[in-house]
């Protein structure tokens, strides 16, 4: 078994209120437990997490997800796009939002959401009532998606 200490290790030794981890690949659950763990133990208080075309899966997305709603309160900016999140990822997405109480802006482009997906998200986006920008450009949409 092979741990990207990367991972870790970009994201522990920050002192930033950005967290920008950007064409990393975090195609093995390892590596993306290991960047899980690292979120847990940030000390230096968040607002932005900018995870950009990391070969993210679902279950990958899920499992970042949890360790930001539950550890970073403050979030104003939550970017996962170019990730192969897809419907399971937008609806785990959906269901935390409501965690994400200061939330301004969510940017889910080239995700791989659907429709299923993208209601989901703006009905958790209604509860929440924060969030301004929306970006969900370069997903499956097809004509329910045009209510939104």
């Amino acid at each position: 078994m092979h741990i990207n200490p990367r991972a870790s290790q970009v994201i522990k030794d920050s002192e930033s209120p950005i967290i920008e981890y950007v064409n990393q690949f975090l195609n093995s659950a390892t590596s993306v437990k290991a960047v899980s763990e690292a979120i847990k133990r940030y000390a230096y208080p968040v607002q932005q997490v900018i995870f950009i075309n990391n070969s993210l899966r679902p279950k990958d997305a899920c499992s970042l997800i949890d360790s930001i709603e539950r550890h970073m309160p403050n979030l104003l900016v939550l970017n996962l796009s170019k990730n192969d999140i897809g419907v399971v990822g937008g609806q785990y997405i959906a269901k935390s939002l409501i965690q994400m109480r200061k939330l301004q802006t969510l940017i889910l482009s080239e995700c791989n959401i659907t429709d299923r997906g993208l209601i989901e998200i703006i009905i958790g986006l209604e509860e929440l009532g924060t969030v301004e920008n929306l970006d969900l450009s370069g997903n499956q949409l097809g004509k329910s998606a045009h209510f939104a």
